[in-house]
């Protein structure tokens, strides 16, 4: 049995997730697995990597005979992984070489810890540095409002750096299938809130920015603000009202409210630049029906006046987002799928 279980959901990411393997196969510490869970891709992802699996014996592929779509996915990956330490690595982020060696020492510390994460730098589709990443310093969080509140406001932990103790996710569950996007903050949230949790603090891994991000992709179905704010309210729900008061939310209803508005504002920009024109408006509005004070704001009359000429619009926020015609496809292929299974 591999001390650690790497696992990759992957779906039409034939053009990165070779680098994501590479950068795993390169590491200094050798006693993993690495299980990559293709979700029905339509490009030449499942090709790619049965040429890798070839290579080395550690790795296997498993494909999914219809999309499960991101979630369901992730779980999957949560069940075939076989090493009592777990780690989602996203199919188009990168882990420094010695990454999985300081997660192992960390362990063997700290037997009591249920997980670990660290900083990111963040890449371009070129391996080129865009932000360099913030460390902190690196620290031991104790299980309760402490990790909750470390989570929520002290870092932004990279969901390729998280690795977890198998025996901790299957206490309190697997990722919540209601959650169909980002659903890590849930489950760290879920997991700092039963057991402590060491962040490195250092930059160790590489977040991928694109335009084929889920992150931007989301964005394409209508019921994504539901889901995102059902997110954060059980999210928070983790927290003491004594550490939403710490956090100096004394009211949260008006909190999310707020957070829902901007999230809105957000998609109506990403939904202008994939050409989206009638989810850029419902953006819109639900941004000032979130918060009235929108109308203020010269962000979301920027957004307004460029949805006005579509065309013009999606050229300069194309620009803006650095959105290649591989990522127009990609999004068009995920829309595609998402509407197979009932979700966009």
């Amino acid at each position: 049995m591999p001390h650690i279980s790497v696992t990759i959901p992957v779906y039409n990411r034939a053009h990165l997730v070779g680098r994501t393997i590479e950068s795993i196969l390169n590491q200094q510490f050798q006693d993993f697995d690495v299980v990559i869970v293709d979700d029905a891709s339509k490009d030449d992802t499942v090709e790619l990597v049965k040429q890798y699996c070839k290579r080395d014996p550690r790795m296997r592929l498993e494909v999914n005979p219809q999309n499960l779509g991101l979630t369901r996915n992730w779980n999957r990956c949560l069940e075939l992984a076989t090493g009592p330490l777990v780690q989602i690595m996203q199919s188009d982020d990168l882990i420094d070489a010695d990454y999985l060696q300081k997660v192992s020492d960390v362990f063997d510390a700290h037997p009591s810890i249920g997980f670990v994460a660290s900083s990111c730098r963040y890449i371009d589709v070129d391996d080129l540095v865009i932000q360099p990443g913030t460390p902190i310093p690196p620290k031991l969080y104790a299980a309760g409002d402490e990790a909750v509140i470390a989570f929520l406001t002290e870092f932004g932990p990279h969901v390729s750096s998280i690795v977890m103790r198998r025996a901790c996710y299957e206490e309190v569950g697997k990722f919540n299938e209601a959650i169909w996007h980002g659903p890590d903050l849930e489950m760290d949230v879920r997991l700092a809130a039963r057991y402590s949790c060491y962040h490195f603090g250092a930059i160790h891994t590489s977040f991928r920015r694109h335009g084929s991000n889920m992150g931007n992709l989301e964005y394409l179905r209508k019921d994504f603000l539901e889901v995102d704010r059902m997110k954060k309210r059980k999210t928070w729900g983790y927290l003491s009202p004594e550490g939403q008061r710490k956090l100096g939310v004394n009211d949260l209803d008006r909190y999310l409210a707020h957070d829902a508005a901007a999230t809105a504002l957000n998609g109506a920009i990403v939904t202008l630049a994939y050409g989206r024109s009638r989810l850029t408006r419902y953006y819109l509005r639900q941004a000032v029906k979130f918060d009235g004070r929108m109308w203020r704001n010269r962000r979301w009359w920027m957004v307004v006046g460029l949805a006005l000429v579509p065309p013009l619009g999606k050229r300069v926020m194309e620009r803006r987002m650095r959105l290649s015609s591989t990522d127009q496809v990609i999004a068009n292929v995920t829309e595609t799928a998402l509407k197979a299974i009932g979700q966009a």
